[in-house]
């Protein structure tokens, strides 16, 4: 029977909640590919309840917490509007993050998330969606090509004082 998930959208008051899941996510999707110092400054810069109740306020994001059976079990972060230098769309939309907790995953629930993006990009006139995924994430990768993303150019992401470097993938809409 395949799950369905249910996203509400994020208040103040959640900001210490999308502050454990941000950090459980990011730490299980990286966390082995990166040094414990690396993933440490990573975390404790982005991803305390001060840092995301500062994001929380800021006009052009917009969150969204994914919930099964009322649990969370991940969350998106959108953002727009979201030009881009590199790309030649007027009006696009960015998935500045889509994570699901690492037990979560392959339930089809990525898909919900993507498609919530999708309909939301629609619903605010949006040209395109664009987000950035690390170059040796194949699983993420593959999940967005089969959403009809294409990789248009490459941008630097600092995990710690590790450079890396991450795809930049747009869909047309």
């Amino acid at each position: 029977m395949k799950k369905t998930v249910t996203l509400r959208r994020v208040t103040s008051q959640d900001a210490e909640l999308l502050a454990r899941l941000s950090w459980q996510s990011f730490e299980e999707a990286f966390g082995a590919d990166n040094t414990p110092e690396n993933m440490a400054a990573f975390l404790n810069k982005h991803f305390t309840p001060e840092a995301i109740a500062a994001e929380l306020v800021e006009p052009d994001f917009e969150f969204y917490i994914a919930e099964l059976a009322d649990e969370p079990v991940g969350y998106l972060k959108l953002e727009f509007p979201a030009p881009d230098a590199q790309l030649p769309f007027a009006n696009p939309l960015k998935i500045n993050r889509l994570y699901l907790l690492r037990q979560y995953l392959g339930l089809g629930l990525g898909d919900q998330l993507m498609h919530f993006s999708v309909e939301k990009a629609k619903l605010l006139g949006c040209d395109a969606i664009w987000l950035t995924v690390w170059e040796h994430n194949p699983r993420a990768i593959s999940f967005y090509e089969k959403w009809g993303f294409y990789q248009a150019g490459t941008d630097d992401f600092a995990v710690g004082d590790d450079v890396q470097l991450d795809y930049i993938m747009v869909k047309s809409l």
